[in-house]
């Protein structure tokens, strides 16, 4: 009887360790030699080497084939992955976030054996976790180990009850922590813009990051915005040089005055402080209770009237347009006046309202009807007159006399 050889794959493929048993050809009671003639015939368990030929016979009928079939065993080792040693995240994670470097990752929880796990298992901190790759169908032997950190970041920290007076940004809150941000809501949201306003009683949150990760939880702040009334008052105020003005006598609508030479900033002044003529001075409110002080101040110029009137005495009627008319030196302050001017007997000559300078003054002609010379110049002589003004200074009456000489 001539058996034949058995038929097999001449090339035959192994992922890591394969041994003879492993190996395949088509016949009955299959043999495997170490040389295609004679030789040792190997063991089940005999280790098979990468590239190494063996050569397998099949027995029929109690007669094996004198011809035996070569197969080359091709061991393929696959490499374990690459990856970082050390792979840090924020907060929570799972292994869907771990990274490795290979061909169909999978990871387990040991070197060697273990269970896969799913890409849906929540990584722990300090925990290792191992990568295989498969080539080719091979899966590696060896696992790249790989050891989370899970950075939980805290919430900063600050005052929960931030107060400010009048008006204050995002950029003013103020909270203890790296990187800080601040949204509208205790979670997600965009962070805010440095330049928004805030609102009275409104809650905004903080979050810091550390080493790229930022906090899962916020710090949630109130803010508290404290309003102070601007003061109002006239911005032109008068004052009588005889009463040596000060600041105390300056009037705005608050008892709770800080008194400035400068709108912005500048220097505080005492309610002692002397006013000087056509000077500015600013006014601010301060509230004792909120430590707080108005947003804008309230510019007051000074105007220091001096209520002294002076006048020229002679009159002379002679046609020279010179000394023609009582001038009385600053009545143009005081345009709400009267005026009347007696003889020497008693008797009214002249008199008006809203005396003046320029329009409405004495020039030596009597307006009066109880003197017979009206509207005529009247003689030499010498007269008095009673001028009466209105103002809030201590003298708001001049009394005088004059003298006219009439050469015509």
């Amino acid at each position: 009887n001539t058996t034949a050889a058995p038929s097999a794959t001449a090339t035959q493929p192994f992922c890591s360790a394969a041994t003879v048993a492993s190996l395949s050809a088509t016949g009955t009671a299959i043999k495997w030699y170490d040389t295609a003639a004679s030789g040792v015939q190997l063991l089940p368990t005999t280790a098979l080497v990468n590239g190494t030929k063996y050569y397998a016979s099949q027995t029929l009928n109690g007669c094996e084939s004198a011809l035996r079939t070569e197969v080359t065993a091709v061991i393929n080792t696959t490499a374990a992955p690459t990856a970082t040693a050390t792979q840090p995240f924020c907060s929570a994670a799972t292994i869907a976030n771990l990274s490795a470097t290979g061909t169909a990752i999978k990871w387990y929880d040991a070197a060697a054996s273990g269970v896969q796990l799913l890409p849906t298992t929540v990584l722990v901190n300090g925990t290792k976790y191992y990568a295989s790759q498969t080539l080719n169908g091979c899966e590696s032997a060896l696992r790249t180990e790989v050891t989370v950190i899970i950075n939980v970041v805290a919430a900063p920290t600050g005052n929960t009850n931030q107060e400010f007076c009048n008006s204050a940004k995002i950029e003013d809150l103020a909270a203890v922590g790296s990187n800080i941000q601040w949204f509208a809501g205790a979670t997600g949201g965009i962070a805010l813009s440095s330049n928004i306003t805030l609102v009275n009683g409104v809650k905004y949150y903080a979050s810091q990051t550390i080493n790229g990760c930022q906090s899962a939880s916020r710090l949630a702040v109130t803010a508290v915005i404290k309003t102070v009334p601007n003061p109002t008052g006239p911005g032109i105020q008068q004052f009588c040089s005889e009463s040596n003005p000060t600041l105390a006598d300056v009037y705005v609508n608050s008892n709770q005055v800080i008194w400035y030479d400068s709108f912005i900033n500048g220097n505080i002044l005492s309610l002692d402080y002397r006013l000087t003529d056509g000077e500015t001075v600013y006014a601010g409110i301060y509230d004792s209770t909120t430590k707080c002080e108005s947003a804008s101040r309230l510019a007051v110029t000074v105007t220091i009237m001096d209520s002294k009137l002076e006048y020229y005495n002679l009159i002379t009627v002679n046609g020279n347009n010179l000394n023609n008319k009582l001038t009385i030196k600053g009545i143009d302050k005081f345009p709400v006046n009267n005026i009347e001017i007696f003889n020497r007997y008693g008797n009214l000559v002249w008199k008006t309202d809203n005396y003046n300078n320029e329009n409405n003054f004495f020039e030596g002609k009597s307006n009066s009807r109880d003197v017979f010379m009206k509207n005529n110049f009247l003689p030499t002589g010498t007269y008095y007159f009673v001028l009466k003004y209105r103002t809030n200074c201590k003298s708001n009456q001049l009394k005088g006399f004059l003298q006219i000489d009439n050469n015509q």
